[in-house]
């Protein structure tokens, strides 16, 4: 009676390890790219973060000017600000807004009111840079 040495052999094939190392791989690429991602979501929260706290703080100091402030009134139905105009640069801490306007629409959406748009920009390196607005209405008096 003949004997197979191949049955009687214990172990992995080549294939079996190559697959083996294929899945293994895979699984520690798709670690990586989900750390990388997460690492990247919660940077960019971060700054969004920091923009909203900055907007409310501005659209608040507007608020305590009053309905008539000088810098808030509008001839022609729509006025444009720049931060540099008010002379405060916009920041906290490290983050640094880069770019900041602030759009005033006269009696929208009523007659008694106005509507204050901020748009800011942050990660001016970026194509294009990272942009939020936030928006309110302001009512007289």
């Amino acid at each position: 009676m003949r004997r197979s040495f191949l049955r009687n052999e214990k172990g992995f094939t080549i294939l079996e390890a190559v697959f083996a190392a294929g899945i293994l791989a895979f699984a520690i690429l798709s670690y990586t790219m989900l750390k990388t991602s997460s690492r990247y979501s919660q940077g960019f929260s971060k700054q969004l973060s920091q923009g909203i706290q900055l907007s409310d703080s501005q659209m608040d100091d507007f608020a305590r000017r009053g309905y008539n402030d000088g810098l808030l009134t509008a001839t022609a139905g729509t006025a444009v600000h720049l931060y540099s105009e008010l002379g405060d640069a916009l920041e906290i801490g490290d983050f640094t807004m880069g770019g900041a306007t602030w759009t005033v629409k006269e009696g929208c959406p009523g007659e008694l009111s106005k509507l204050i748009t901020f748009t800011g920009q942050w990660n001016m390196q970026a194509d294009p840079p990272k942009e939020f607005q936030t928006t309110r209405v302001q009512v007289r008096p």
